[in-house]
């Protein structure tokens, strides 16, 4: 649909929009948060020529310890270096209200949309940064596991030696440090019962207002926490337990299910869906019937606590332990890229609708161009157990 110009709306009412769209941006932010990812730019507009660019990375050099004589000079080596690589897409969305809505509510619906879209922004950018960092291929796991299906969640929970031999591991492997020490974003399910540690210190214990970082909540094993929900889960990739299909097709919003097997206990939690599929989801057993389940889920609607998601006759359901990731990150392990002409924030839009009559529907939207990759030998996955399920998807 054709737009009008942003022009066409008063300038001080789009600034307004714009810097609350970036304060709330910046607040939401975690895995894209100032200070975690290594940022890059390429000029934008007409100067944003290929699809990527390549950031260079110099190799260390080798250790030198043959003493020097003293009628020769020192032999000259080459640099080694490699390049990490970062491909630009383009990302946005929008939301629409009308002028009669600003009539009929009292909310300031600007702000609202403003810090809706903002939100929007800021944890789908969050989500590709996960995405790039949990690729990786250099995992190590709770110690005794060799694999991610081997995690139980009784044994294989996180415990100090665990993250003390993954910081030692990324130490030896020389990957640069923050100031503080590494970095980890992981769920709140992983950290449960990490408080009461006697290891463990709270926030207040060694850092300063101005180098927290959103959602720190403490540091263990050398390690700064930020606790988030957006810390990834695999739902249901631990120690399998039961693994059965669905019997019929559940609607969004289903509170109970026709399942082929229930061979597990009520007050647990299952997994519905191909295990790391965008609609797999988890929900919280109530009671067990004669091949059904009623549960209790995420919801699809603000009354609702079915499941969020619909899922297909036949769909996979799985009981068994969530597994945790960890990531180790240092300056290097991630790396962003944006076009210098939108910005690192990405613009925000507020624009009348071109409409019969106009001014009657008003768009506020964002729009984003850049990318995020990981460097693979700065980025070290420690996979755990999780003690406990969630509700909902991740």
């Amino acid at each position: 649909m054709a737009i009008t110009l942003t022009s066409t709306m008063d300038a001080s009412v789009a600034a307004l929009y714009e810097k609350d769209f970036l304060e709330q941006k910046r607040k939401t932010s975690v895995w894209a948060q100032e200070g975690l990812v290594n940022w890059k730019y390429a000029l934008g507009g007409a100067n944003l020529r290929g699809s990527s660019i390549q950031v260079p990375m110099i190799e260390e050099m080798d250790i030198a310890t043959t003493a020097l004589t003293e009628s020769s000079d020192v032999t000259p080596v080459a640099l080694s270096d490699r390049y990490i690589t970062l491909s630009f897409y383009e990302y946005g969305n929008a939301v629409q209200h009308t002028r009669m809505l600003d009539l009929e509510n009292y909310a300031d619906q600007g702000k609202m949309a403003a810090f809706a879209v903002a939100q929007n922004q800021a944890r789908s950018l969050d989500r590709l940064v996960r995405n790039a960092a949990v690729g990786g291929t250099w995992v190590a796991y709770a110690i005794g596991c060799g694999t991610r299906t081997d995690l139980d969640a009784t044994n294989d929970i996180m415990v100090f030696q665990d993250l003390y031999t993954a910081v030692a591991q990324a130490k030896n492997a020389s990957v640069p440090e923050f100031d503080g020490g590494f970095v980890a974003i992981a769920n709140p399910m992983v950290l449960a019962g990490l408080a009461a540690d006697t290891a463990w210190q709270a926030l207040s214990e060694y850092s300063r207002p101005e180098q927290m970082l959103n959602g720190e909540i403490g540091k263990w094993a050398g390690v700064r926490f930020i606790s988030h929900e957006y810390g990834k889960l695999y739902l249901g990739g631990g120690a399998s337990t039961v693994a059965t299909t669905l019997g019929a097709a559940l609607t969004a919003g289903d509170t109970t299910a026709t399942i082929t097997t229930t061979s597990f206990a009520a007050n647990k939690y299952v997994t519905i869906g191909t295990l790391e599929a965008a609609n797999t989801e988890q929900v919280f057993c109530t009671a067990i019937g004669t091949g059904t389940i009623a549960f209790r889920g995420e919801g699809n609607t603000a009354t609702n606590f079915g499941c969020r998601y619909a899922h297909d006759s036949g769909a996979a359901v799985t009981y068994a332990a969530n597994a945790g990731a960890v990531l180790l990150l240092g300056r290097n392990s991630l790396f962003g890229a944006y076009a210098k002409d939108i910005g690192k924030d990405g613009r925000l839009t507020v624009e009348w609708a071109q409409t019969t009559i106009p001014k009657r529907f008003l768009n506020h939207a964002w729009y984003w161009i850049g990318g995020f990759t990981r460097n693979e030998h700065a980025l070290l996955r420690l996979e755990v157990a999780c003690p406990e399920g969630i509700l909902g998807d991740n």
